[in-house]
């Protein structure tokens, strides 16, 4: 919320490349562009629903069957933010991927935003503590695009750079939809409503906590 737009401006400016809406890809300036790009993600976030899988349901989530079919068949909710105990993945160097947010795309498909472990970027001596403190413990490292009705094609090919991610994705998504991980409600902790209250001014939801089924 506070320095989203400087984050995708940095991006944009070291090569990083993001399908834009028409308006947006129209801007001139890359700052702007940027600032698009921010707003989009800041407004995906403040409406998504909050998931956690535990160790547990990562395992399951890992082996359960993939239907193929349009990835908005799988959706939990239009907008969510899914954290994962257990990595799905890990960057080149080490770094995991934690965590990703989704929502409705300008064409009526879905976003997809990787988030990376800033503290073990820090401890590899990937990025400087200071970003520890600048971004916060999650990273963006990039976004995705699902067409309408559409299924990902990287998960056709294992050694894709972005399978495990959209593995660890659609298998959650799966999850819960077949019934293989179960849900709990869990209240946010009082640090976290505080911090939510008083310094963003929003109302943090309750957490869908999963776990595996043991029906």
């Amino acid at each position: 919320m506070t320095n989203a737009a400087d984050v995708w401006a940095s991006m944009l400016s070291r090569g990083a490349h993001f399908l834009m809406p028409p308006k947006a890809a129209a801007l001139p300036r890359l700052a702007d562009r940027a600032a698009a790009l921010a707003e989009a993600e800041r407004e995906r976030l403040a409406t998504g629903d909050l998931f956690y899988f535990d160790a547990a349901a990562c395992d399951a989530a890992k082996v359960v069957e993939l239907r193929h079919h349009g990835v908005e068949h799988l959706l939990p909710s239009a907008a969510g933010f899914l954290v994962w105990e257990t990595p799905p993945m890990y960057l080149r160097r080490g770094v995991p991927i934690r965590a990703v947010s989704w929502g409705v795309s300008y064409d009526g498909g879905t976003w997809a935003s990787w988030w990376s472990d800033t503290l073990a970027a820090v401890q590899l001596r990937q990025v400087p503590p200071a970003v520890l403190t600048v971004n916060g413990p999650l990273m963006c490292h990039k976004e995705t695009h699902f067409h309408p009705l559409s299924w990902p094609a990287q998960l056709g090919d294992s050694r894709h750079p972005e399978y495990g991610m959209l593995r660890g994705l659609v298998g959650a998504w799966t999850a819960i939809d077949t019934g293989v991980v179960e849900e709990k409600l869990l209240p946010p902790l009082c640090r976290v409503r505080k911090v939510a209250r008083w310094q963003l001014q929003v109302e943090p939801p309750p957490v869908r906590s999963f776990t595996p089924s043991h029906r």
